[in-house]
């Protein structure tokens, strides 16, 4: 799991990368996410939710409503309780996420993604570029 942050490398540590792909609710749930020790920064995360992953499919990262692709979710902020989070929302905030692996039968999904989305601490818009995943999920 890595990307840039405002042209800043981002690579998440080994042990940090978490992903799931299940369906919940009438729709897939995909979740990948990528965190590192660095501070203040400590955790991107994308997602979306859609009828099912497709190989070569770009979904455009829409706001978080139940039957939308979402995503986009980025800059959670660590040890502060709430966790500070923001959305793409499909208009000042875009993104796209296009899966390029899909093997069910192993597990293995790999996929890149771009998106902007407003810092929850600045309110600052934060562009995440390049990104690319390849995971193991749990189904």
């Amino acid at each position: 799991f890595a990307c840039y942050v405002d042209g800043m490398a981002y690579i998440a540590e080994k042990h940090q990368i978490t992903s799931y792909y299940q369906y919940t609710q009438g729709h897939y749930a995909f979740s990948v996410s990528g965190a590192k020790e660095e501070k203040p920064l400590f955790s991107i995360i994308v997602g979306l939710s859609s009828d099912g992953l497709v190989v070569g499919t770009t979904y455009d990262l829409k706001d978080r409503k139940v039957g939308n692709p979402w995503g986009g979710i980025g800059f959670v902020y660590e040890p502060e309780i709430p966790y500070q989070t923001n959305y793409t929302n499909g208009t000042t905030y875009k993104g796209e996420f296009t899966i390029t692996k899909l093997d069910l039968e192993k597990q293995i999904i790999s996929g890149t993604f771009w998106f902007d989305v407003q810092d929850p601490k600045t309110g600052e818009t934060r562009k995440v570029r390049d990104g690319r995943f390849d995971v193991v999920a749990n189904f």
